[in-house]
Parts: C-alpha cells; sequence; structure tokens
C-alpha cells in the first residue's frame, strides 16, 4: 500500500520511483523481475529480465543501463563505508550472515574449511578463484550472469 511504502521510505536514505508512479514501477519490475518493494539506481536502457528473490532489492547499474550487482543490499550491508563500491561481483566470497542469502538465488559451490584463524580461508579462496573466474568471463562475454555462485567458509575462533 501505499501507506506503507511511505512508511518504509521516509526511514531509508536513497532515491525512489514514487509509489503514485505506477507505471514506471510495473514496467521496472518486469524489467528486472522484482517482486515487492524495489529499489533501482541510474537510468535503465532496454535489458533483459532478471528474476531477482530478496525484499527489498537494490540493483545497481551503469551509466548504461547495464547491471553491475543485484545484490546491492548485501554489499551495502557488508559494506556501510563503501570502500569496494561500486561493488562489482567477486569471484568468490566469503560466506557470512548478510550474504548468505543468496545460497536461495540459485546454485552454489560453498567450499568449507577448517579455519581457527583470521587469513586460513585465503588459501581456499585461491584454490577456487581460477574458476569462479573462468566462469564469470565466459558468462559476462554473452552479458548473461554466471549461473553459479563461489564461496568459502569457515568457522574462525
Amino acid at each position: 500500500s501505499e501507506e506503507s511504502f511511505k512508511q518504509y521510505f521516509s526511514e531509508m536514505p536513497w532515491l525512489a520511483v514514487p509509489y503514485s508512479d505506477e507505471a514506471r514501477r510495473s514496467r521496472l519490475n518486469r524489467l528486472y523481475g522484482i517482486q515487492g518493494i524495489s529499489i533501482l539506481h541510474l537510468q535503465i536502457k532496454g535489458r533483459s529480465r532478471l528474476d531477482v528473490v530478496c525484499i527489498p532489492t537494490l540493483i545497481l547499474l551503469d551509466a548504461d543501463g547495464h547491471v553491475i550487482t543485484r545484490q546491492g543490499r548485501v554489499e551495502v550491508l557488508n559494506d556501510p563505508e563503501c570502500r569496494l563500491f561500486p561493488w562489482h561481483p567477486r569471484p568468490v566470497l566469503e560466506l557470512s550472515e548478510a550474504n548468505a542469502v543468496q545460497l536461495h538465488e540459485g546454485p552454489c559451490l560453498v567450499l568449507f574449511v577448517d579455519a581457527e584463524e583470521e587469513g586460513e580461508l585465503d588459501p581456499a579462496k585461491e584454490l577456487i578463484q581460477p574458476i569462479a573466474e573462468k566462469l564469470m568471463a565466459k558468462y559476462k562475454a554473452k552479458e548473461e550472469e554466471t549461473p553459479l555462485l563461489f564461496f568459502v567458509a569457515g568457522e574462525v575462533r
């Protein structure tokens, strides 16, 4: 409802498509497969549909309307000071509470490591990084999203 939108948006620091602009919101929702509350960044040109399951959604686009990341919300949570902005996809991520939602978005490869100290996940990352980079490059060349996400995980004590 418009009331819910106003209440939610009043707490957020970014711009949004006005609730009353139903035509634009519907077009963006169809274009990016968004359900529920949607937040999009930058101008959009004709792009293929993307399926988005995380609500609310923050999709970052470049100036030409190409998707930089569909994981803007997760990236903001993981990088609140925006040191890695604009958050281009990284081949291998360390699994965390903030990005665990991505496990529900499609196939994932998670390499679990018995890590007891900081930095012990690095060799695991280095092991699967070349595979992840090759897969990302293959799908980027086709202007498609990589169908598999790569994570390393371990409980650092």
